[in-house]
């Protein structure tokens, strides 16, 4: 059902127009900053500062398979996994994957042999699978989730409100956010999945790179999506909460069973080498908060480095296979056909190298903005200015993302008619995009490692 997708070199800048970051430590004077080194590094993360680490083409048609990844068939008896790599595992699903959200909204328990075989069980019991149970998994992830909440979702608590009502209906929407778990704006409630197929499209590959092509994941979303299925699933996933032992605290916070990943040895290893799992690996953490092309999405304040443009040019072929890329990783996630996804999935593209591309890059900034200056004219004065306009700088702090467009960018989007109309459940679709932006996004950075 999906095509082979090819890594695709880029040329790189000419030679005068090549820099480096040239970070250092700040001096006594200097007030540190993202462009400065920190003097000390405090994190649960056990990744700190990475580099990109350049892969030859030999190695890229070695990864290229793993960008038209389908489900395992069958699994087969194999040794217990050492520690390590399920901690790598886990790593490189959950850190590859995070969001730079301030977003803290996914948990993972891990189940052996024994529990999972019980899990197996269960889950053939679900309904709106979007695959087979397997037998014989080596062990289980099961991932929970919550409802989006952030410091800006904390800022759309106050958005939207008469002048003189919102005394009432600010703390009328906060008690319901709490306690009814409601969401601001309905685009809110898509995010957390949008997270889920991300998450989903790095633990496939977590599963192959840390076992050096022996074992793989068989994911399941879908049951636990959208609440129609929730509610026919029931029965099932209060039985799958027991085998994790959700504790009472978590679930009346909000915490569901979202995610269930089977992992186990196959018949046949995946055909990629050590050296190659183990670049592949640093790179994946390395392209986490990579923000600004130098000379078009800079900040005034940053360093003269990052001003310089850089020459580049982008082959057509490489937009191709990130579509391509796509379209593979919708129909992989709906099982739908992958000429009826083309069709499902909507893509703009604006590129500054296509006619009126500059314009339509300054339209979508100049819209993005005016959507901040009335987030910030409509935020109440009585509850900004106690906190010093605390509110509306950080409402002021959307202008700087949102002007994170580069030269080329997709807007993507559904029908949700058309969706549900080809029996596709519409959480699953919205999960399916997020995998879609998770894989074609890893095209072009992998790309720019050759």
């Amino acid at each position: 059902m999906q095509n082979p997708v090819d890594l695709i070199a880029i040329s790189p800048p000419p030679v005068e127009q090549r820099v480096k970051r040239m970070a250092d430590f700040p001096s006594s004077e200097q007030k540190p900053s993202r462009y400065t080194l920190p003097t000390s590094l405090q994190s649960y993360s056990p990744v700190g500062y990475r580099q990109r680490i350049s892969i030859s083409k030999e190695q890229a048609k070695e990864i290229a398979p793993l960008l038209s990844l389908t489900p395992p068939e069958k699994f087969v008896q194999g040794p217990s996994p050492c520690e390590q790599e399920i901690f790598e595992e886990c790593s490189l699903g959950v850190l590859s994957s995070r969001q730079s959200t301030n977003y803290v909204g996914q948990r993972q328990f891990t189940l052996g042999p024994q529990s999972s075989r019980a899990v197996a069980e269960l889950l053939q019991q679900l309904e709106g699978k979007e695959g087979q149970v397997l037998d014989n998994p080596a062990y289980t992830h099961v991932v929970l989730s919550r409802p989006y909440r952030t410091p800006f979702t904390m800022l759309l608590t106050f958005i939207g409100h008469q002048p003189l009502l919102s005394l009432l209906t600010v703390p009328l929407r906060g008690l319901r956010k709490k306690y009814q778990r409601i969401d601001d704006i309905p685009t809110i409630g898509f995010l957390p999945h949008l997270h889920l197929g991300i998450l989903a499209e790095s633990m496939e590959k977590a599963a192959l790179i840390s076992s050096l092509g022996k074992r793989q994941a068989n994911i399941f979303m879908a049951p636990f999506g959208s609440s129609a299925l929730c509610s026919k699933n029931a029965k099932v996933i209060q039985k799958l909460e027991k085998c994790i032992k959700l504790p009472r605290k978590l679930k009346s916070a909000g915490w569901r069973i979202r995610l269930v990943a089977q992992v186990g040895y196959t018949e046949k290893p995946f055909p990629i080498s050590k050296e190659t799992c183990r670049m592949l690996g640093a790179n994946l953490l390395s392209f986490r908060s990579e923000r600004i092309q130098p000379g078009v999405n800079q900040e005034a304040k940053a360093p003269k480095e990052y001003h310089a443009r850089q020459d580049m040019e982008i082959p057509e072929e490489l937009a191709f296979m990130a579509g391509r890329a796509a379209y593979n990783a919708f129909c992989r996630w709906t099982n739908t056909s992958r000429e009826r996804s083309k069709e499902l999935l909507l893509l703009e593209r604006v590129d500054v190298l296509t006619p009126n591309g500059k314009k339509r890059l300054r339209e979508i900034r100049e819209q993005l903005g005016s959507i901040t200056d009335r987030l910030i004219k409509n935020i109440p004065l009585w509850a900004d200015l106690p906190l010093g306009k605390a509110l509306s700088k950080n409402a002021g702090r959307g202008r700087k993302a949102f002007a994170l467009s580069g030269q080329r960018i997709y807007i993507c989007g559904l029908d949700k008619d058309e969706v549900l109309a080809d029996n596709i459940d519409w959480v699953q679709a919205i999960q399916a995009v997020g995998a879609a932006a998770a894989r074609s996004s890893l095209v072009c950075e992998l790309s720019g490692c050759i």
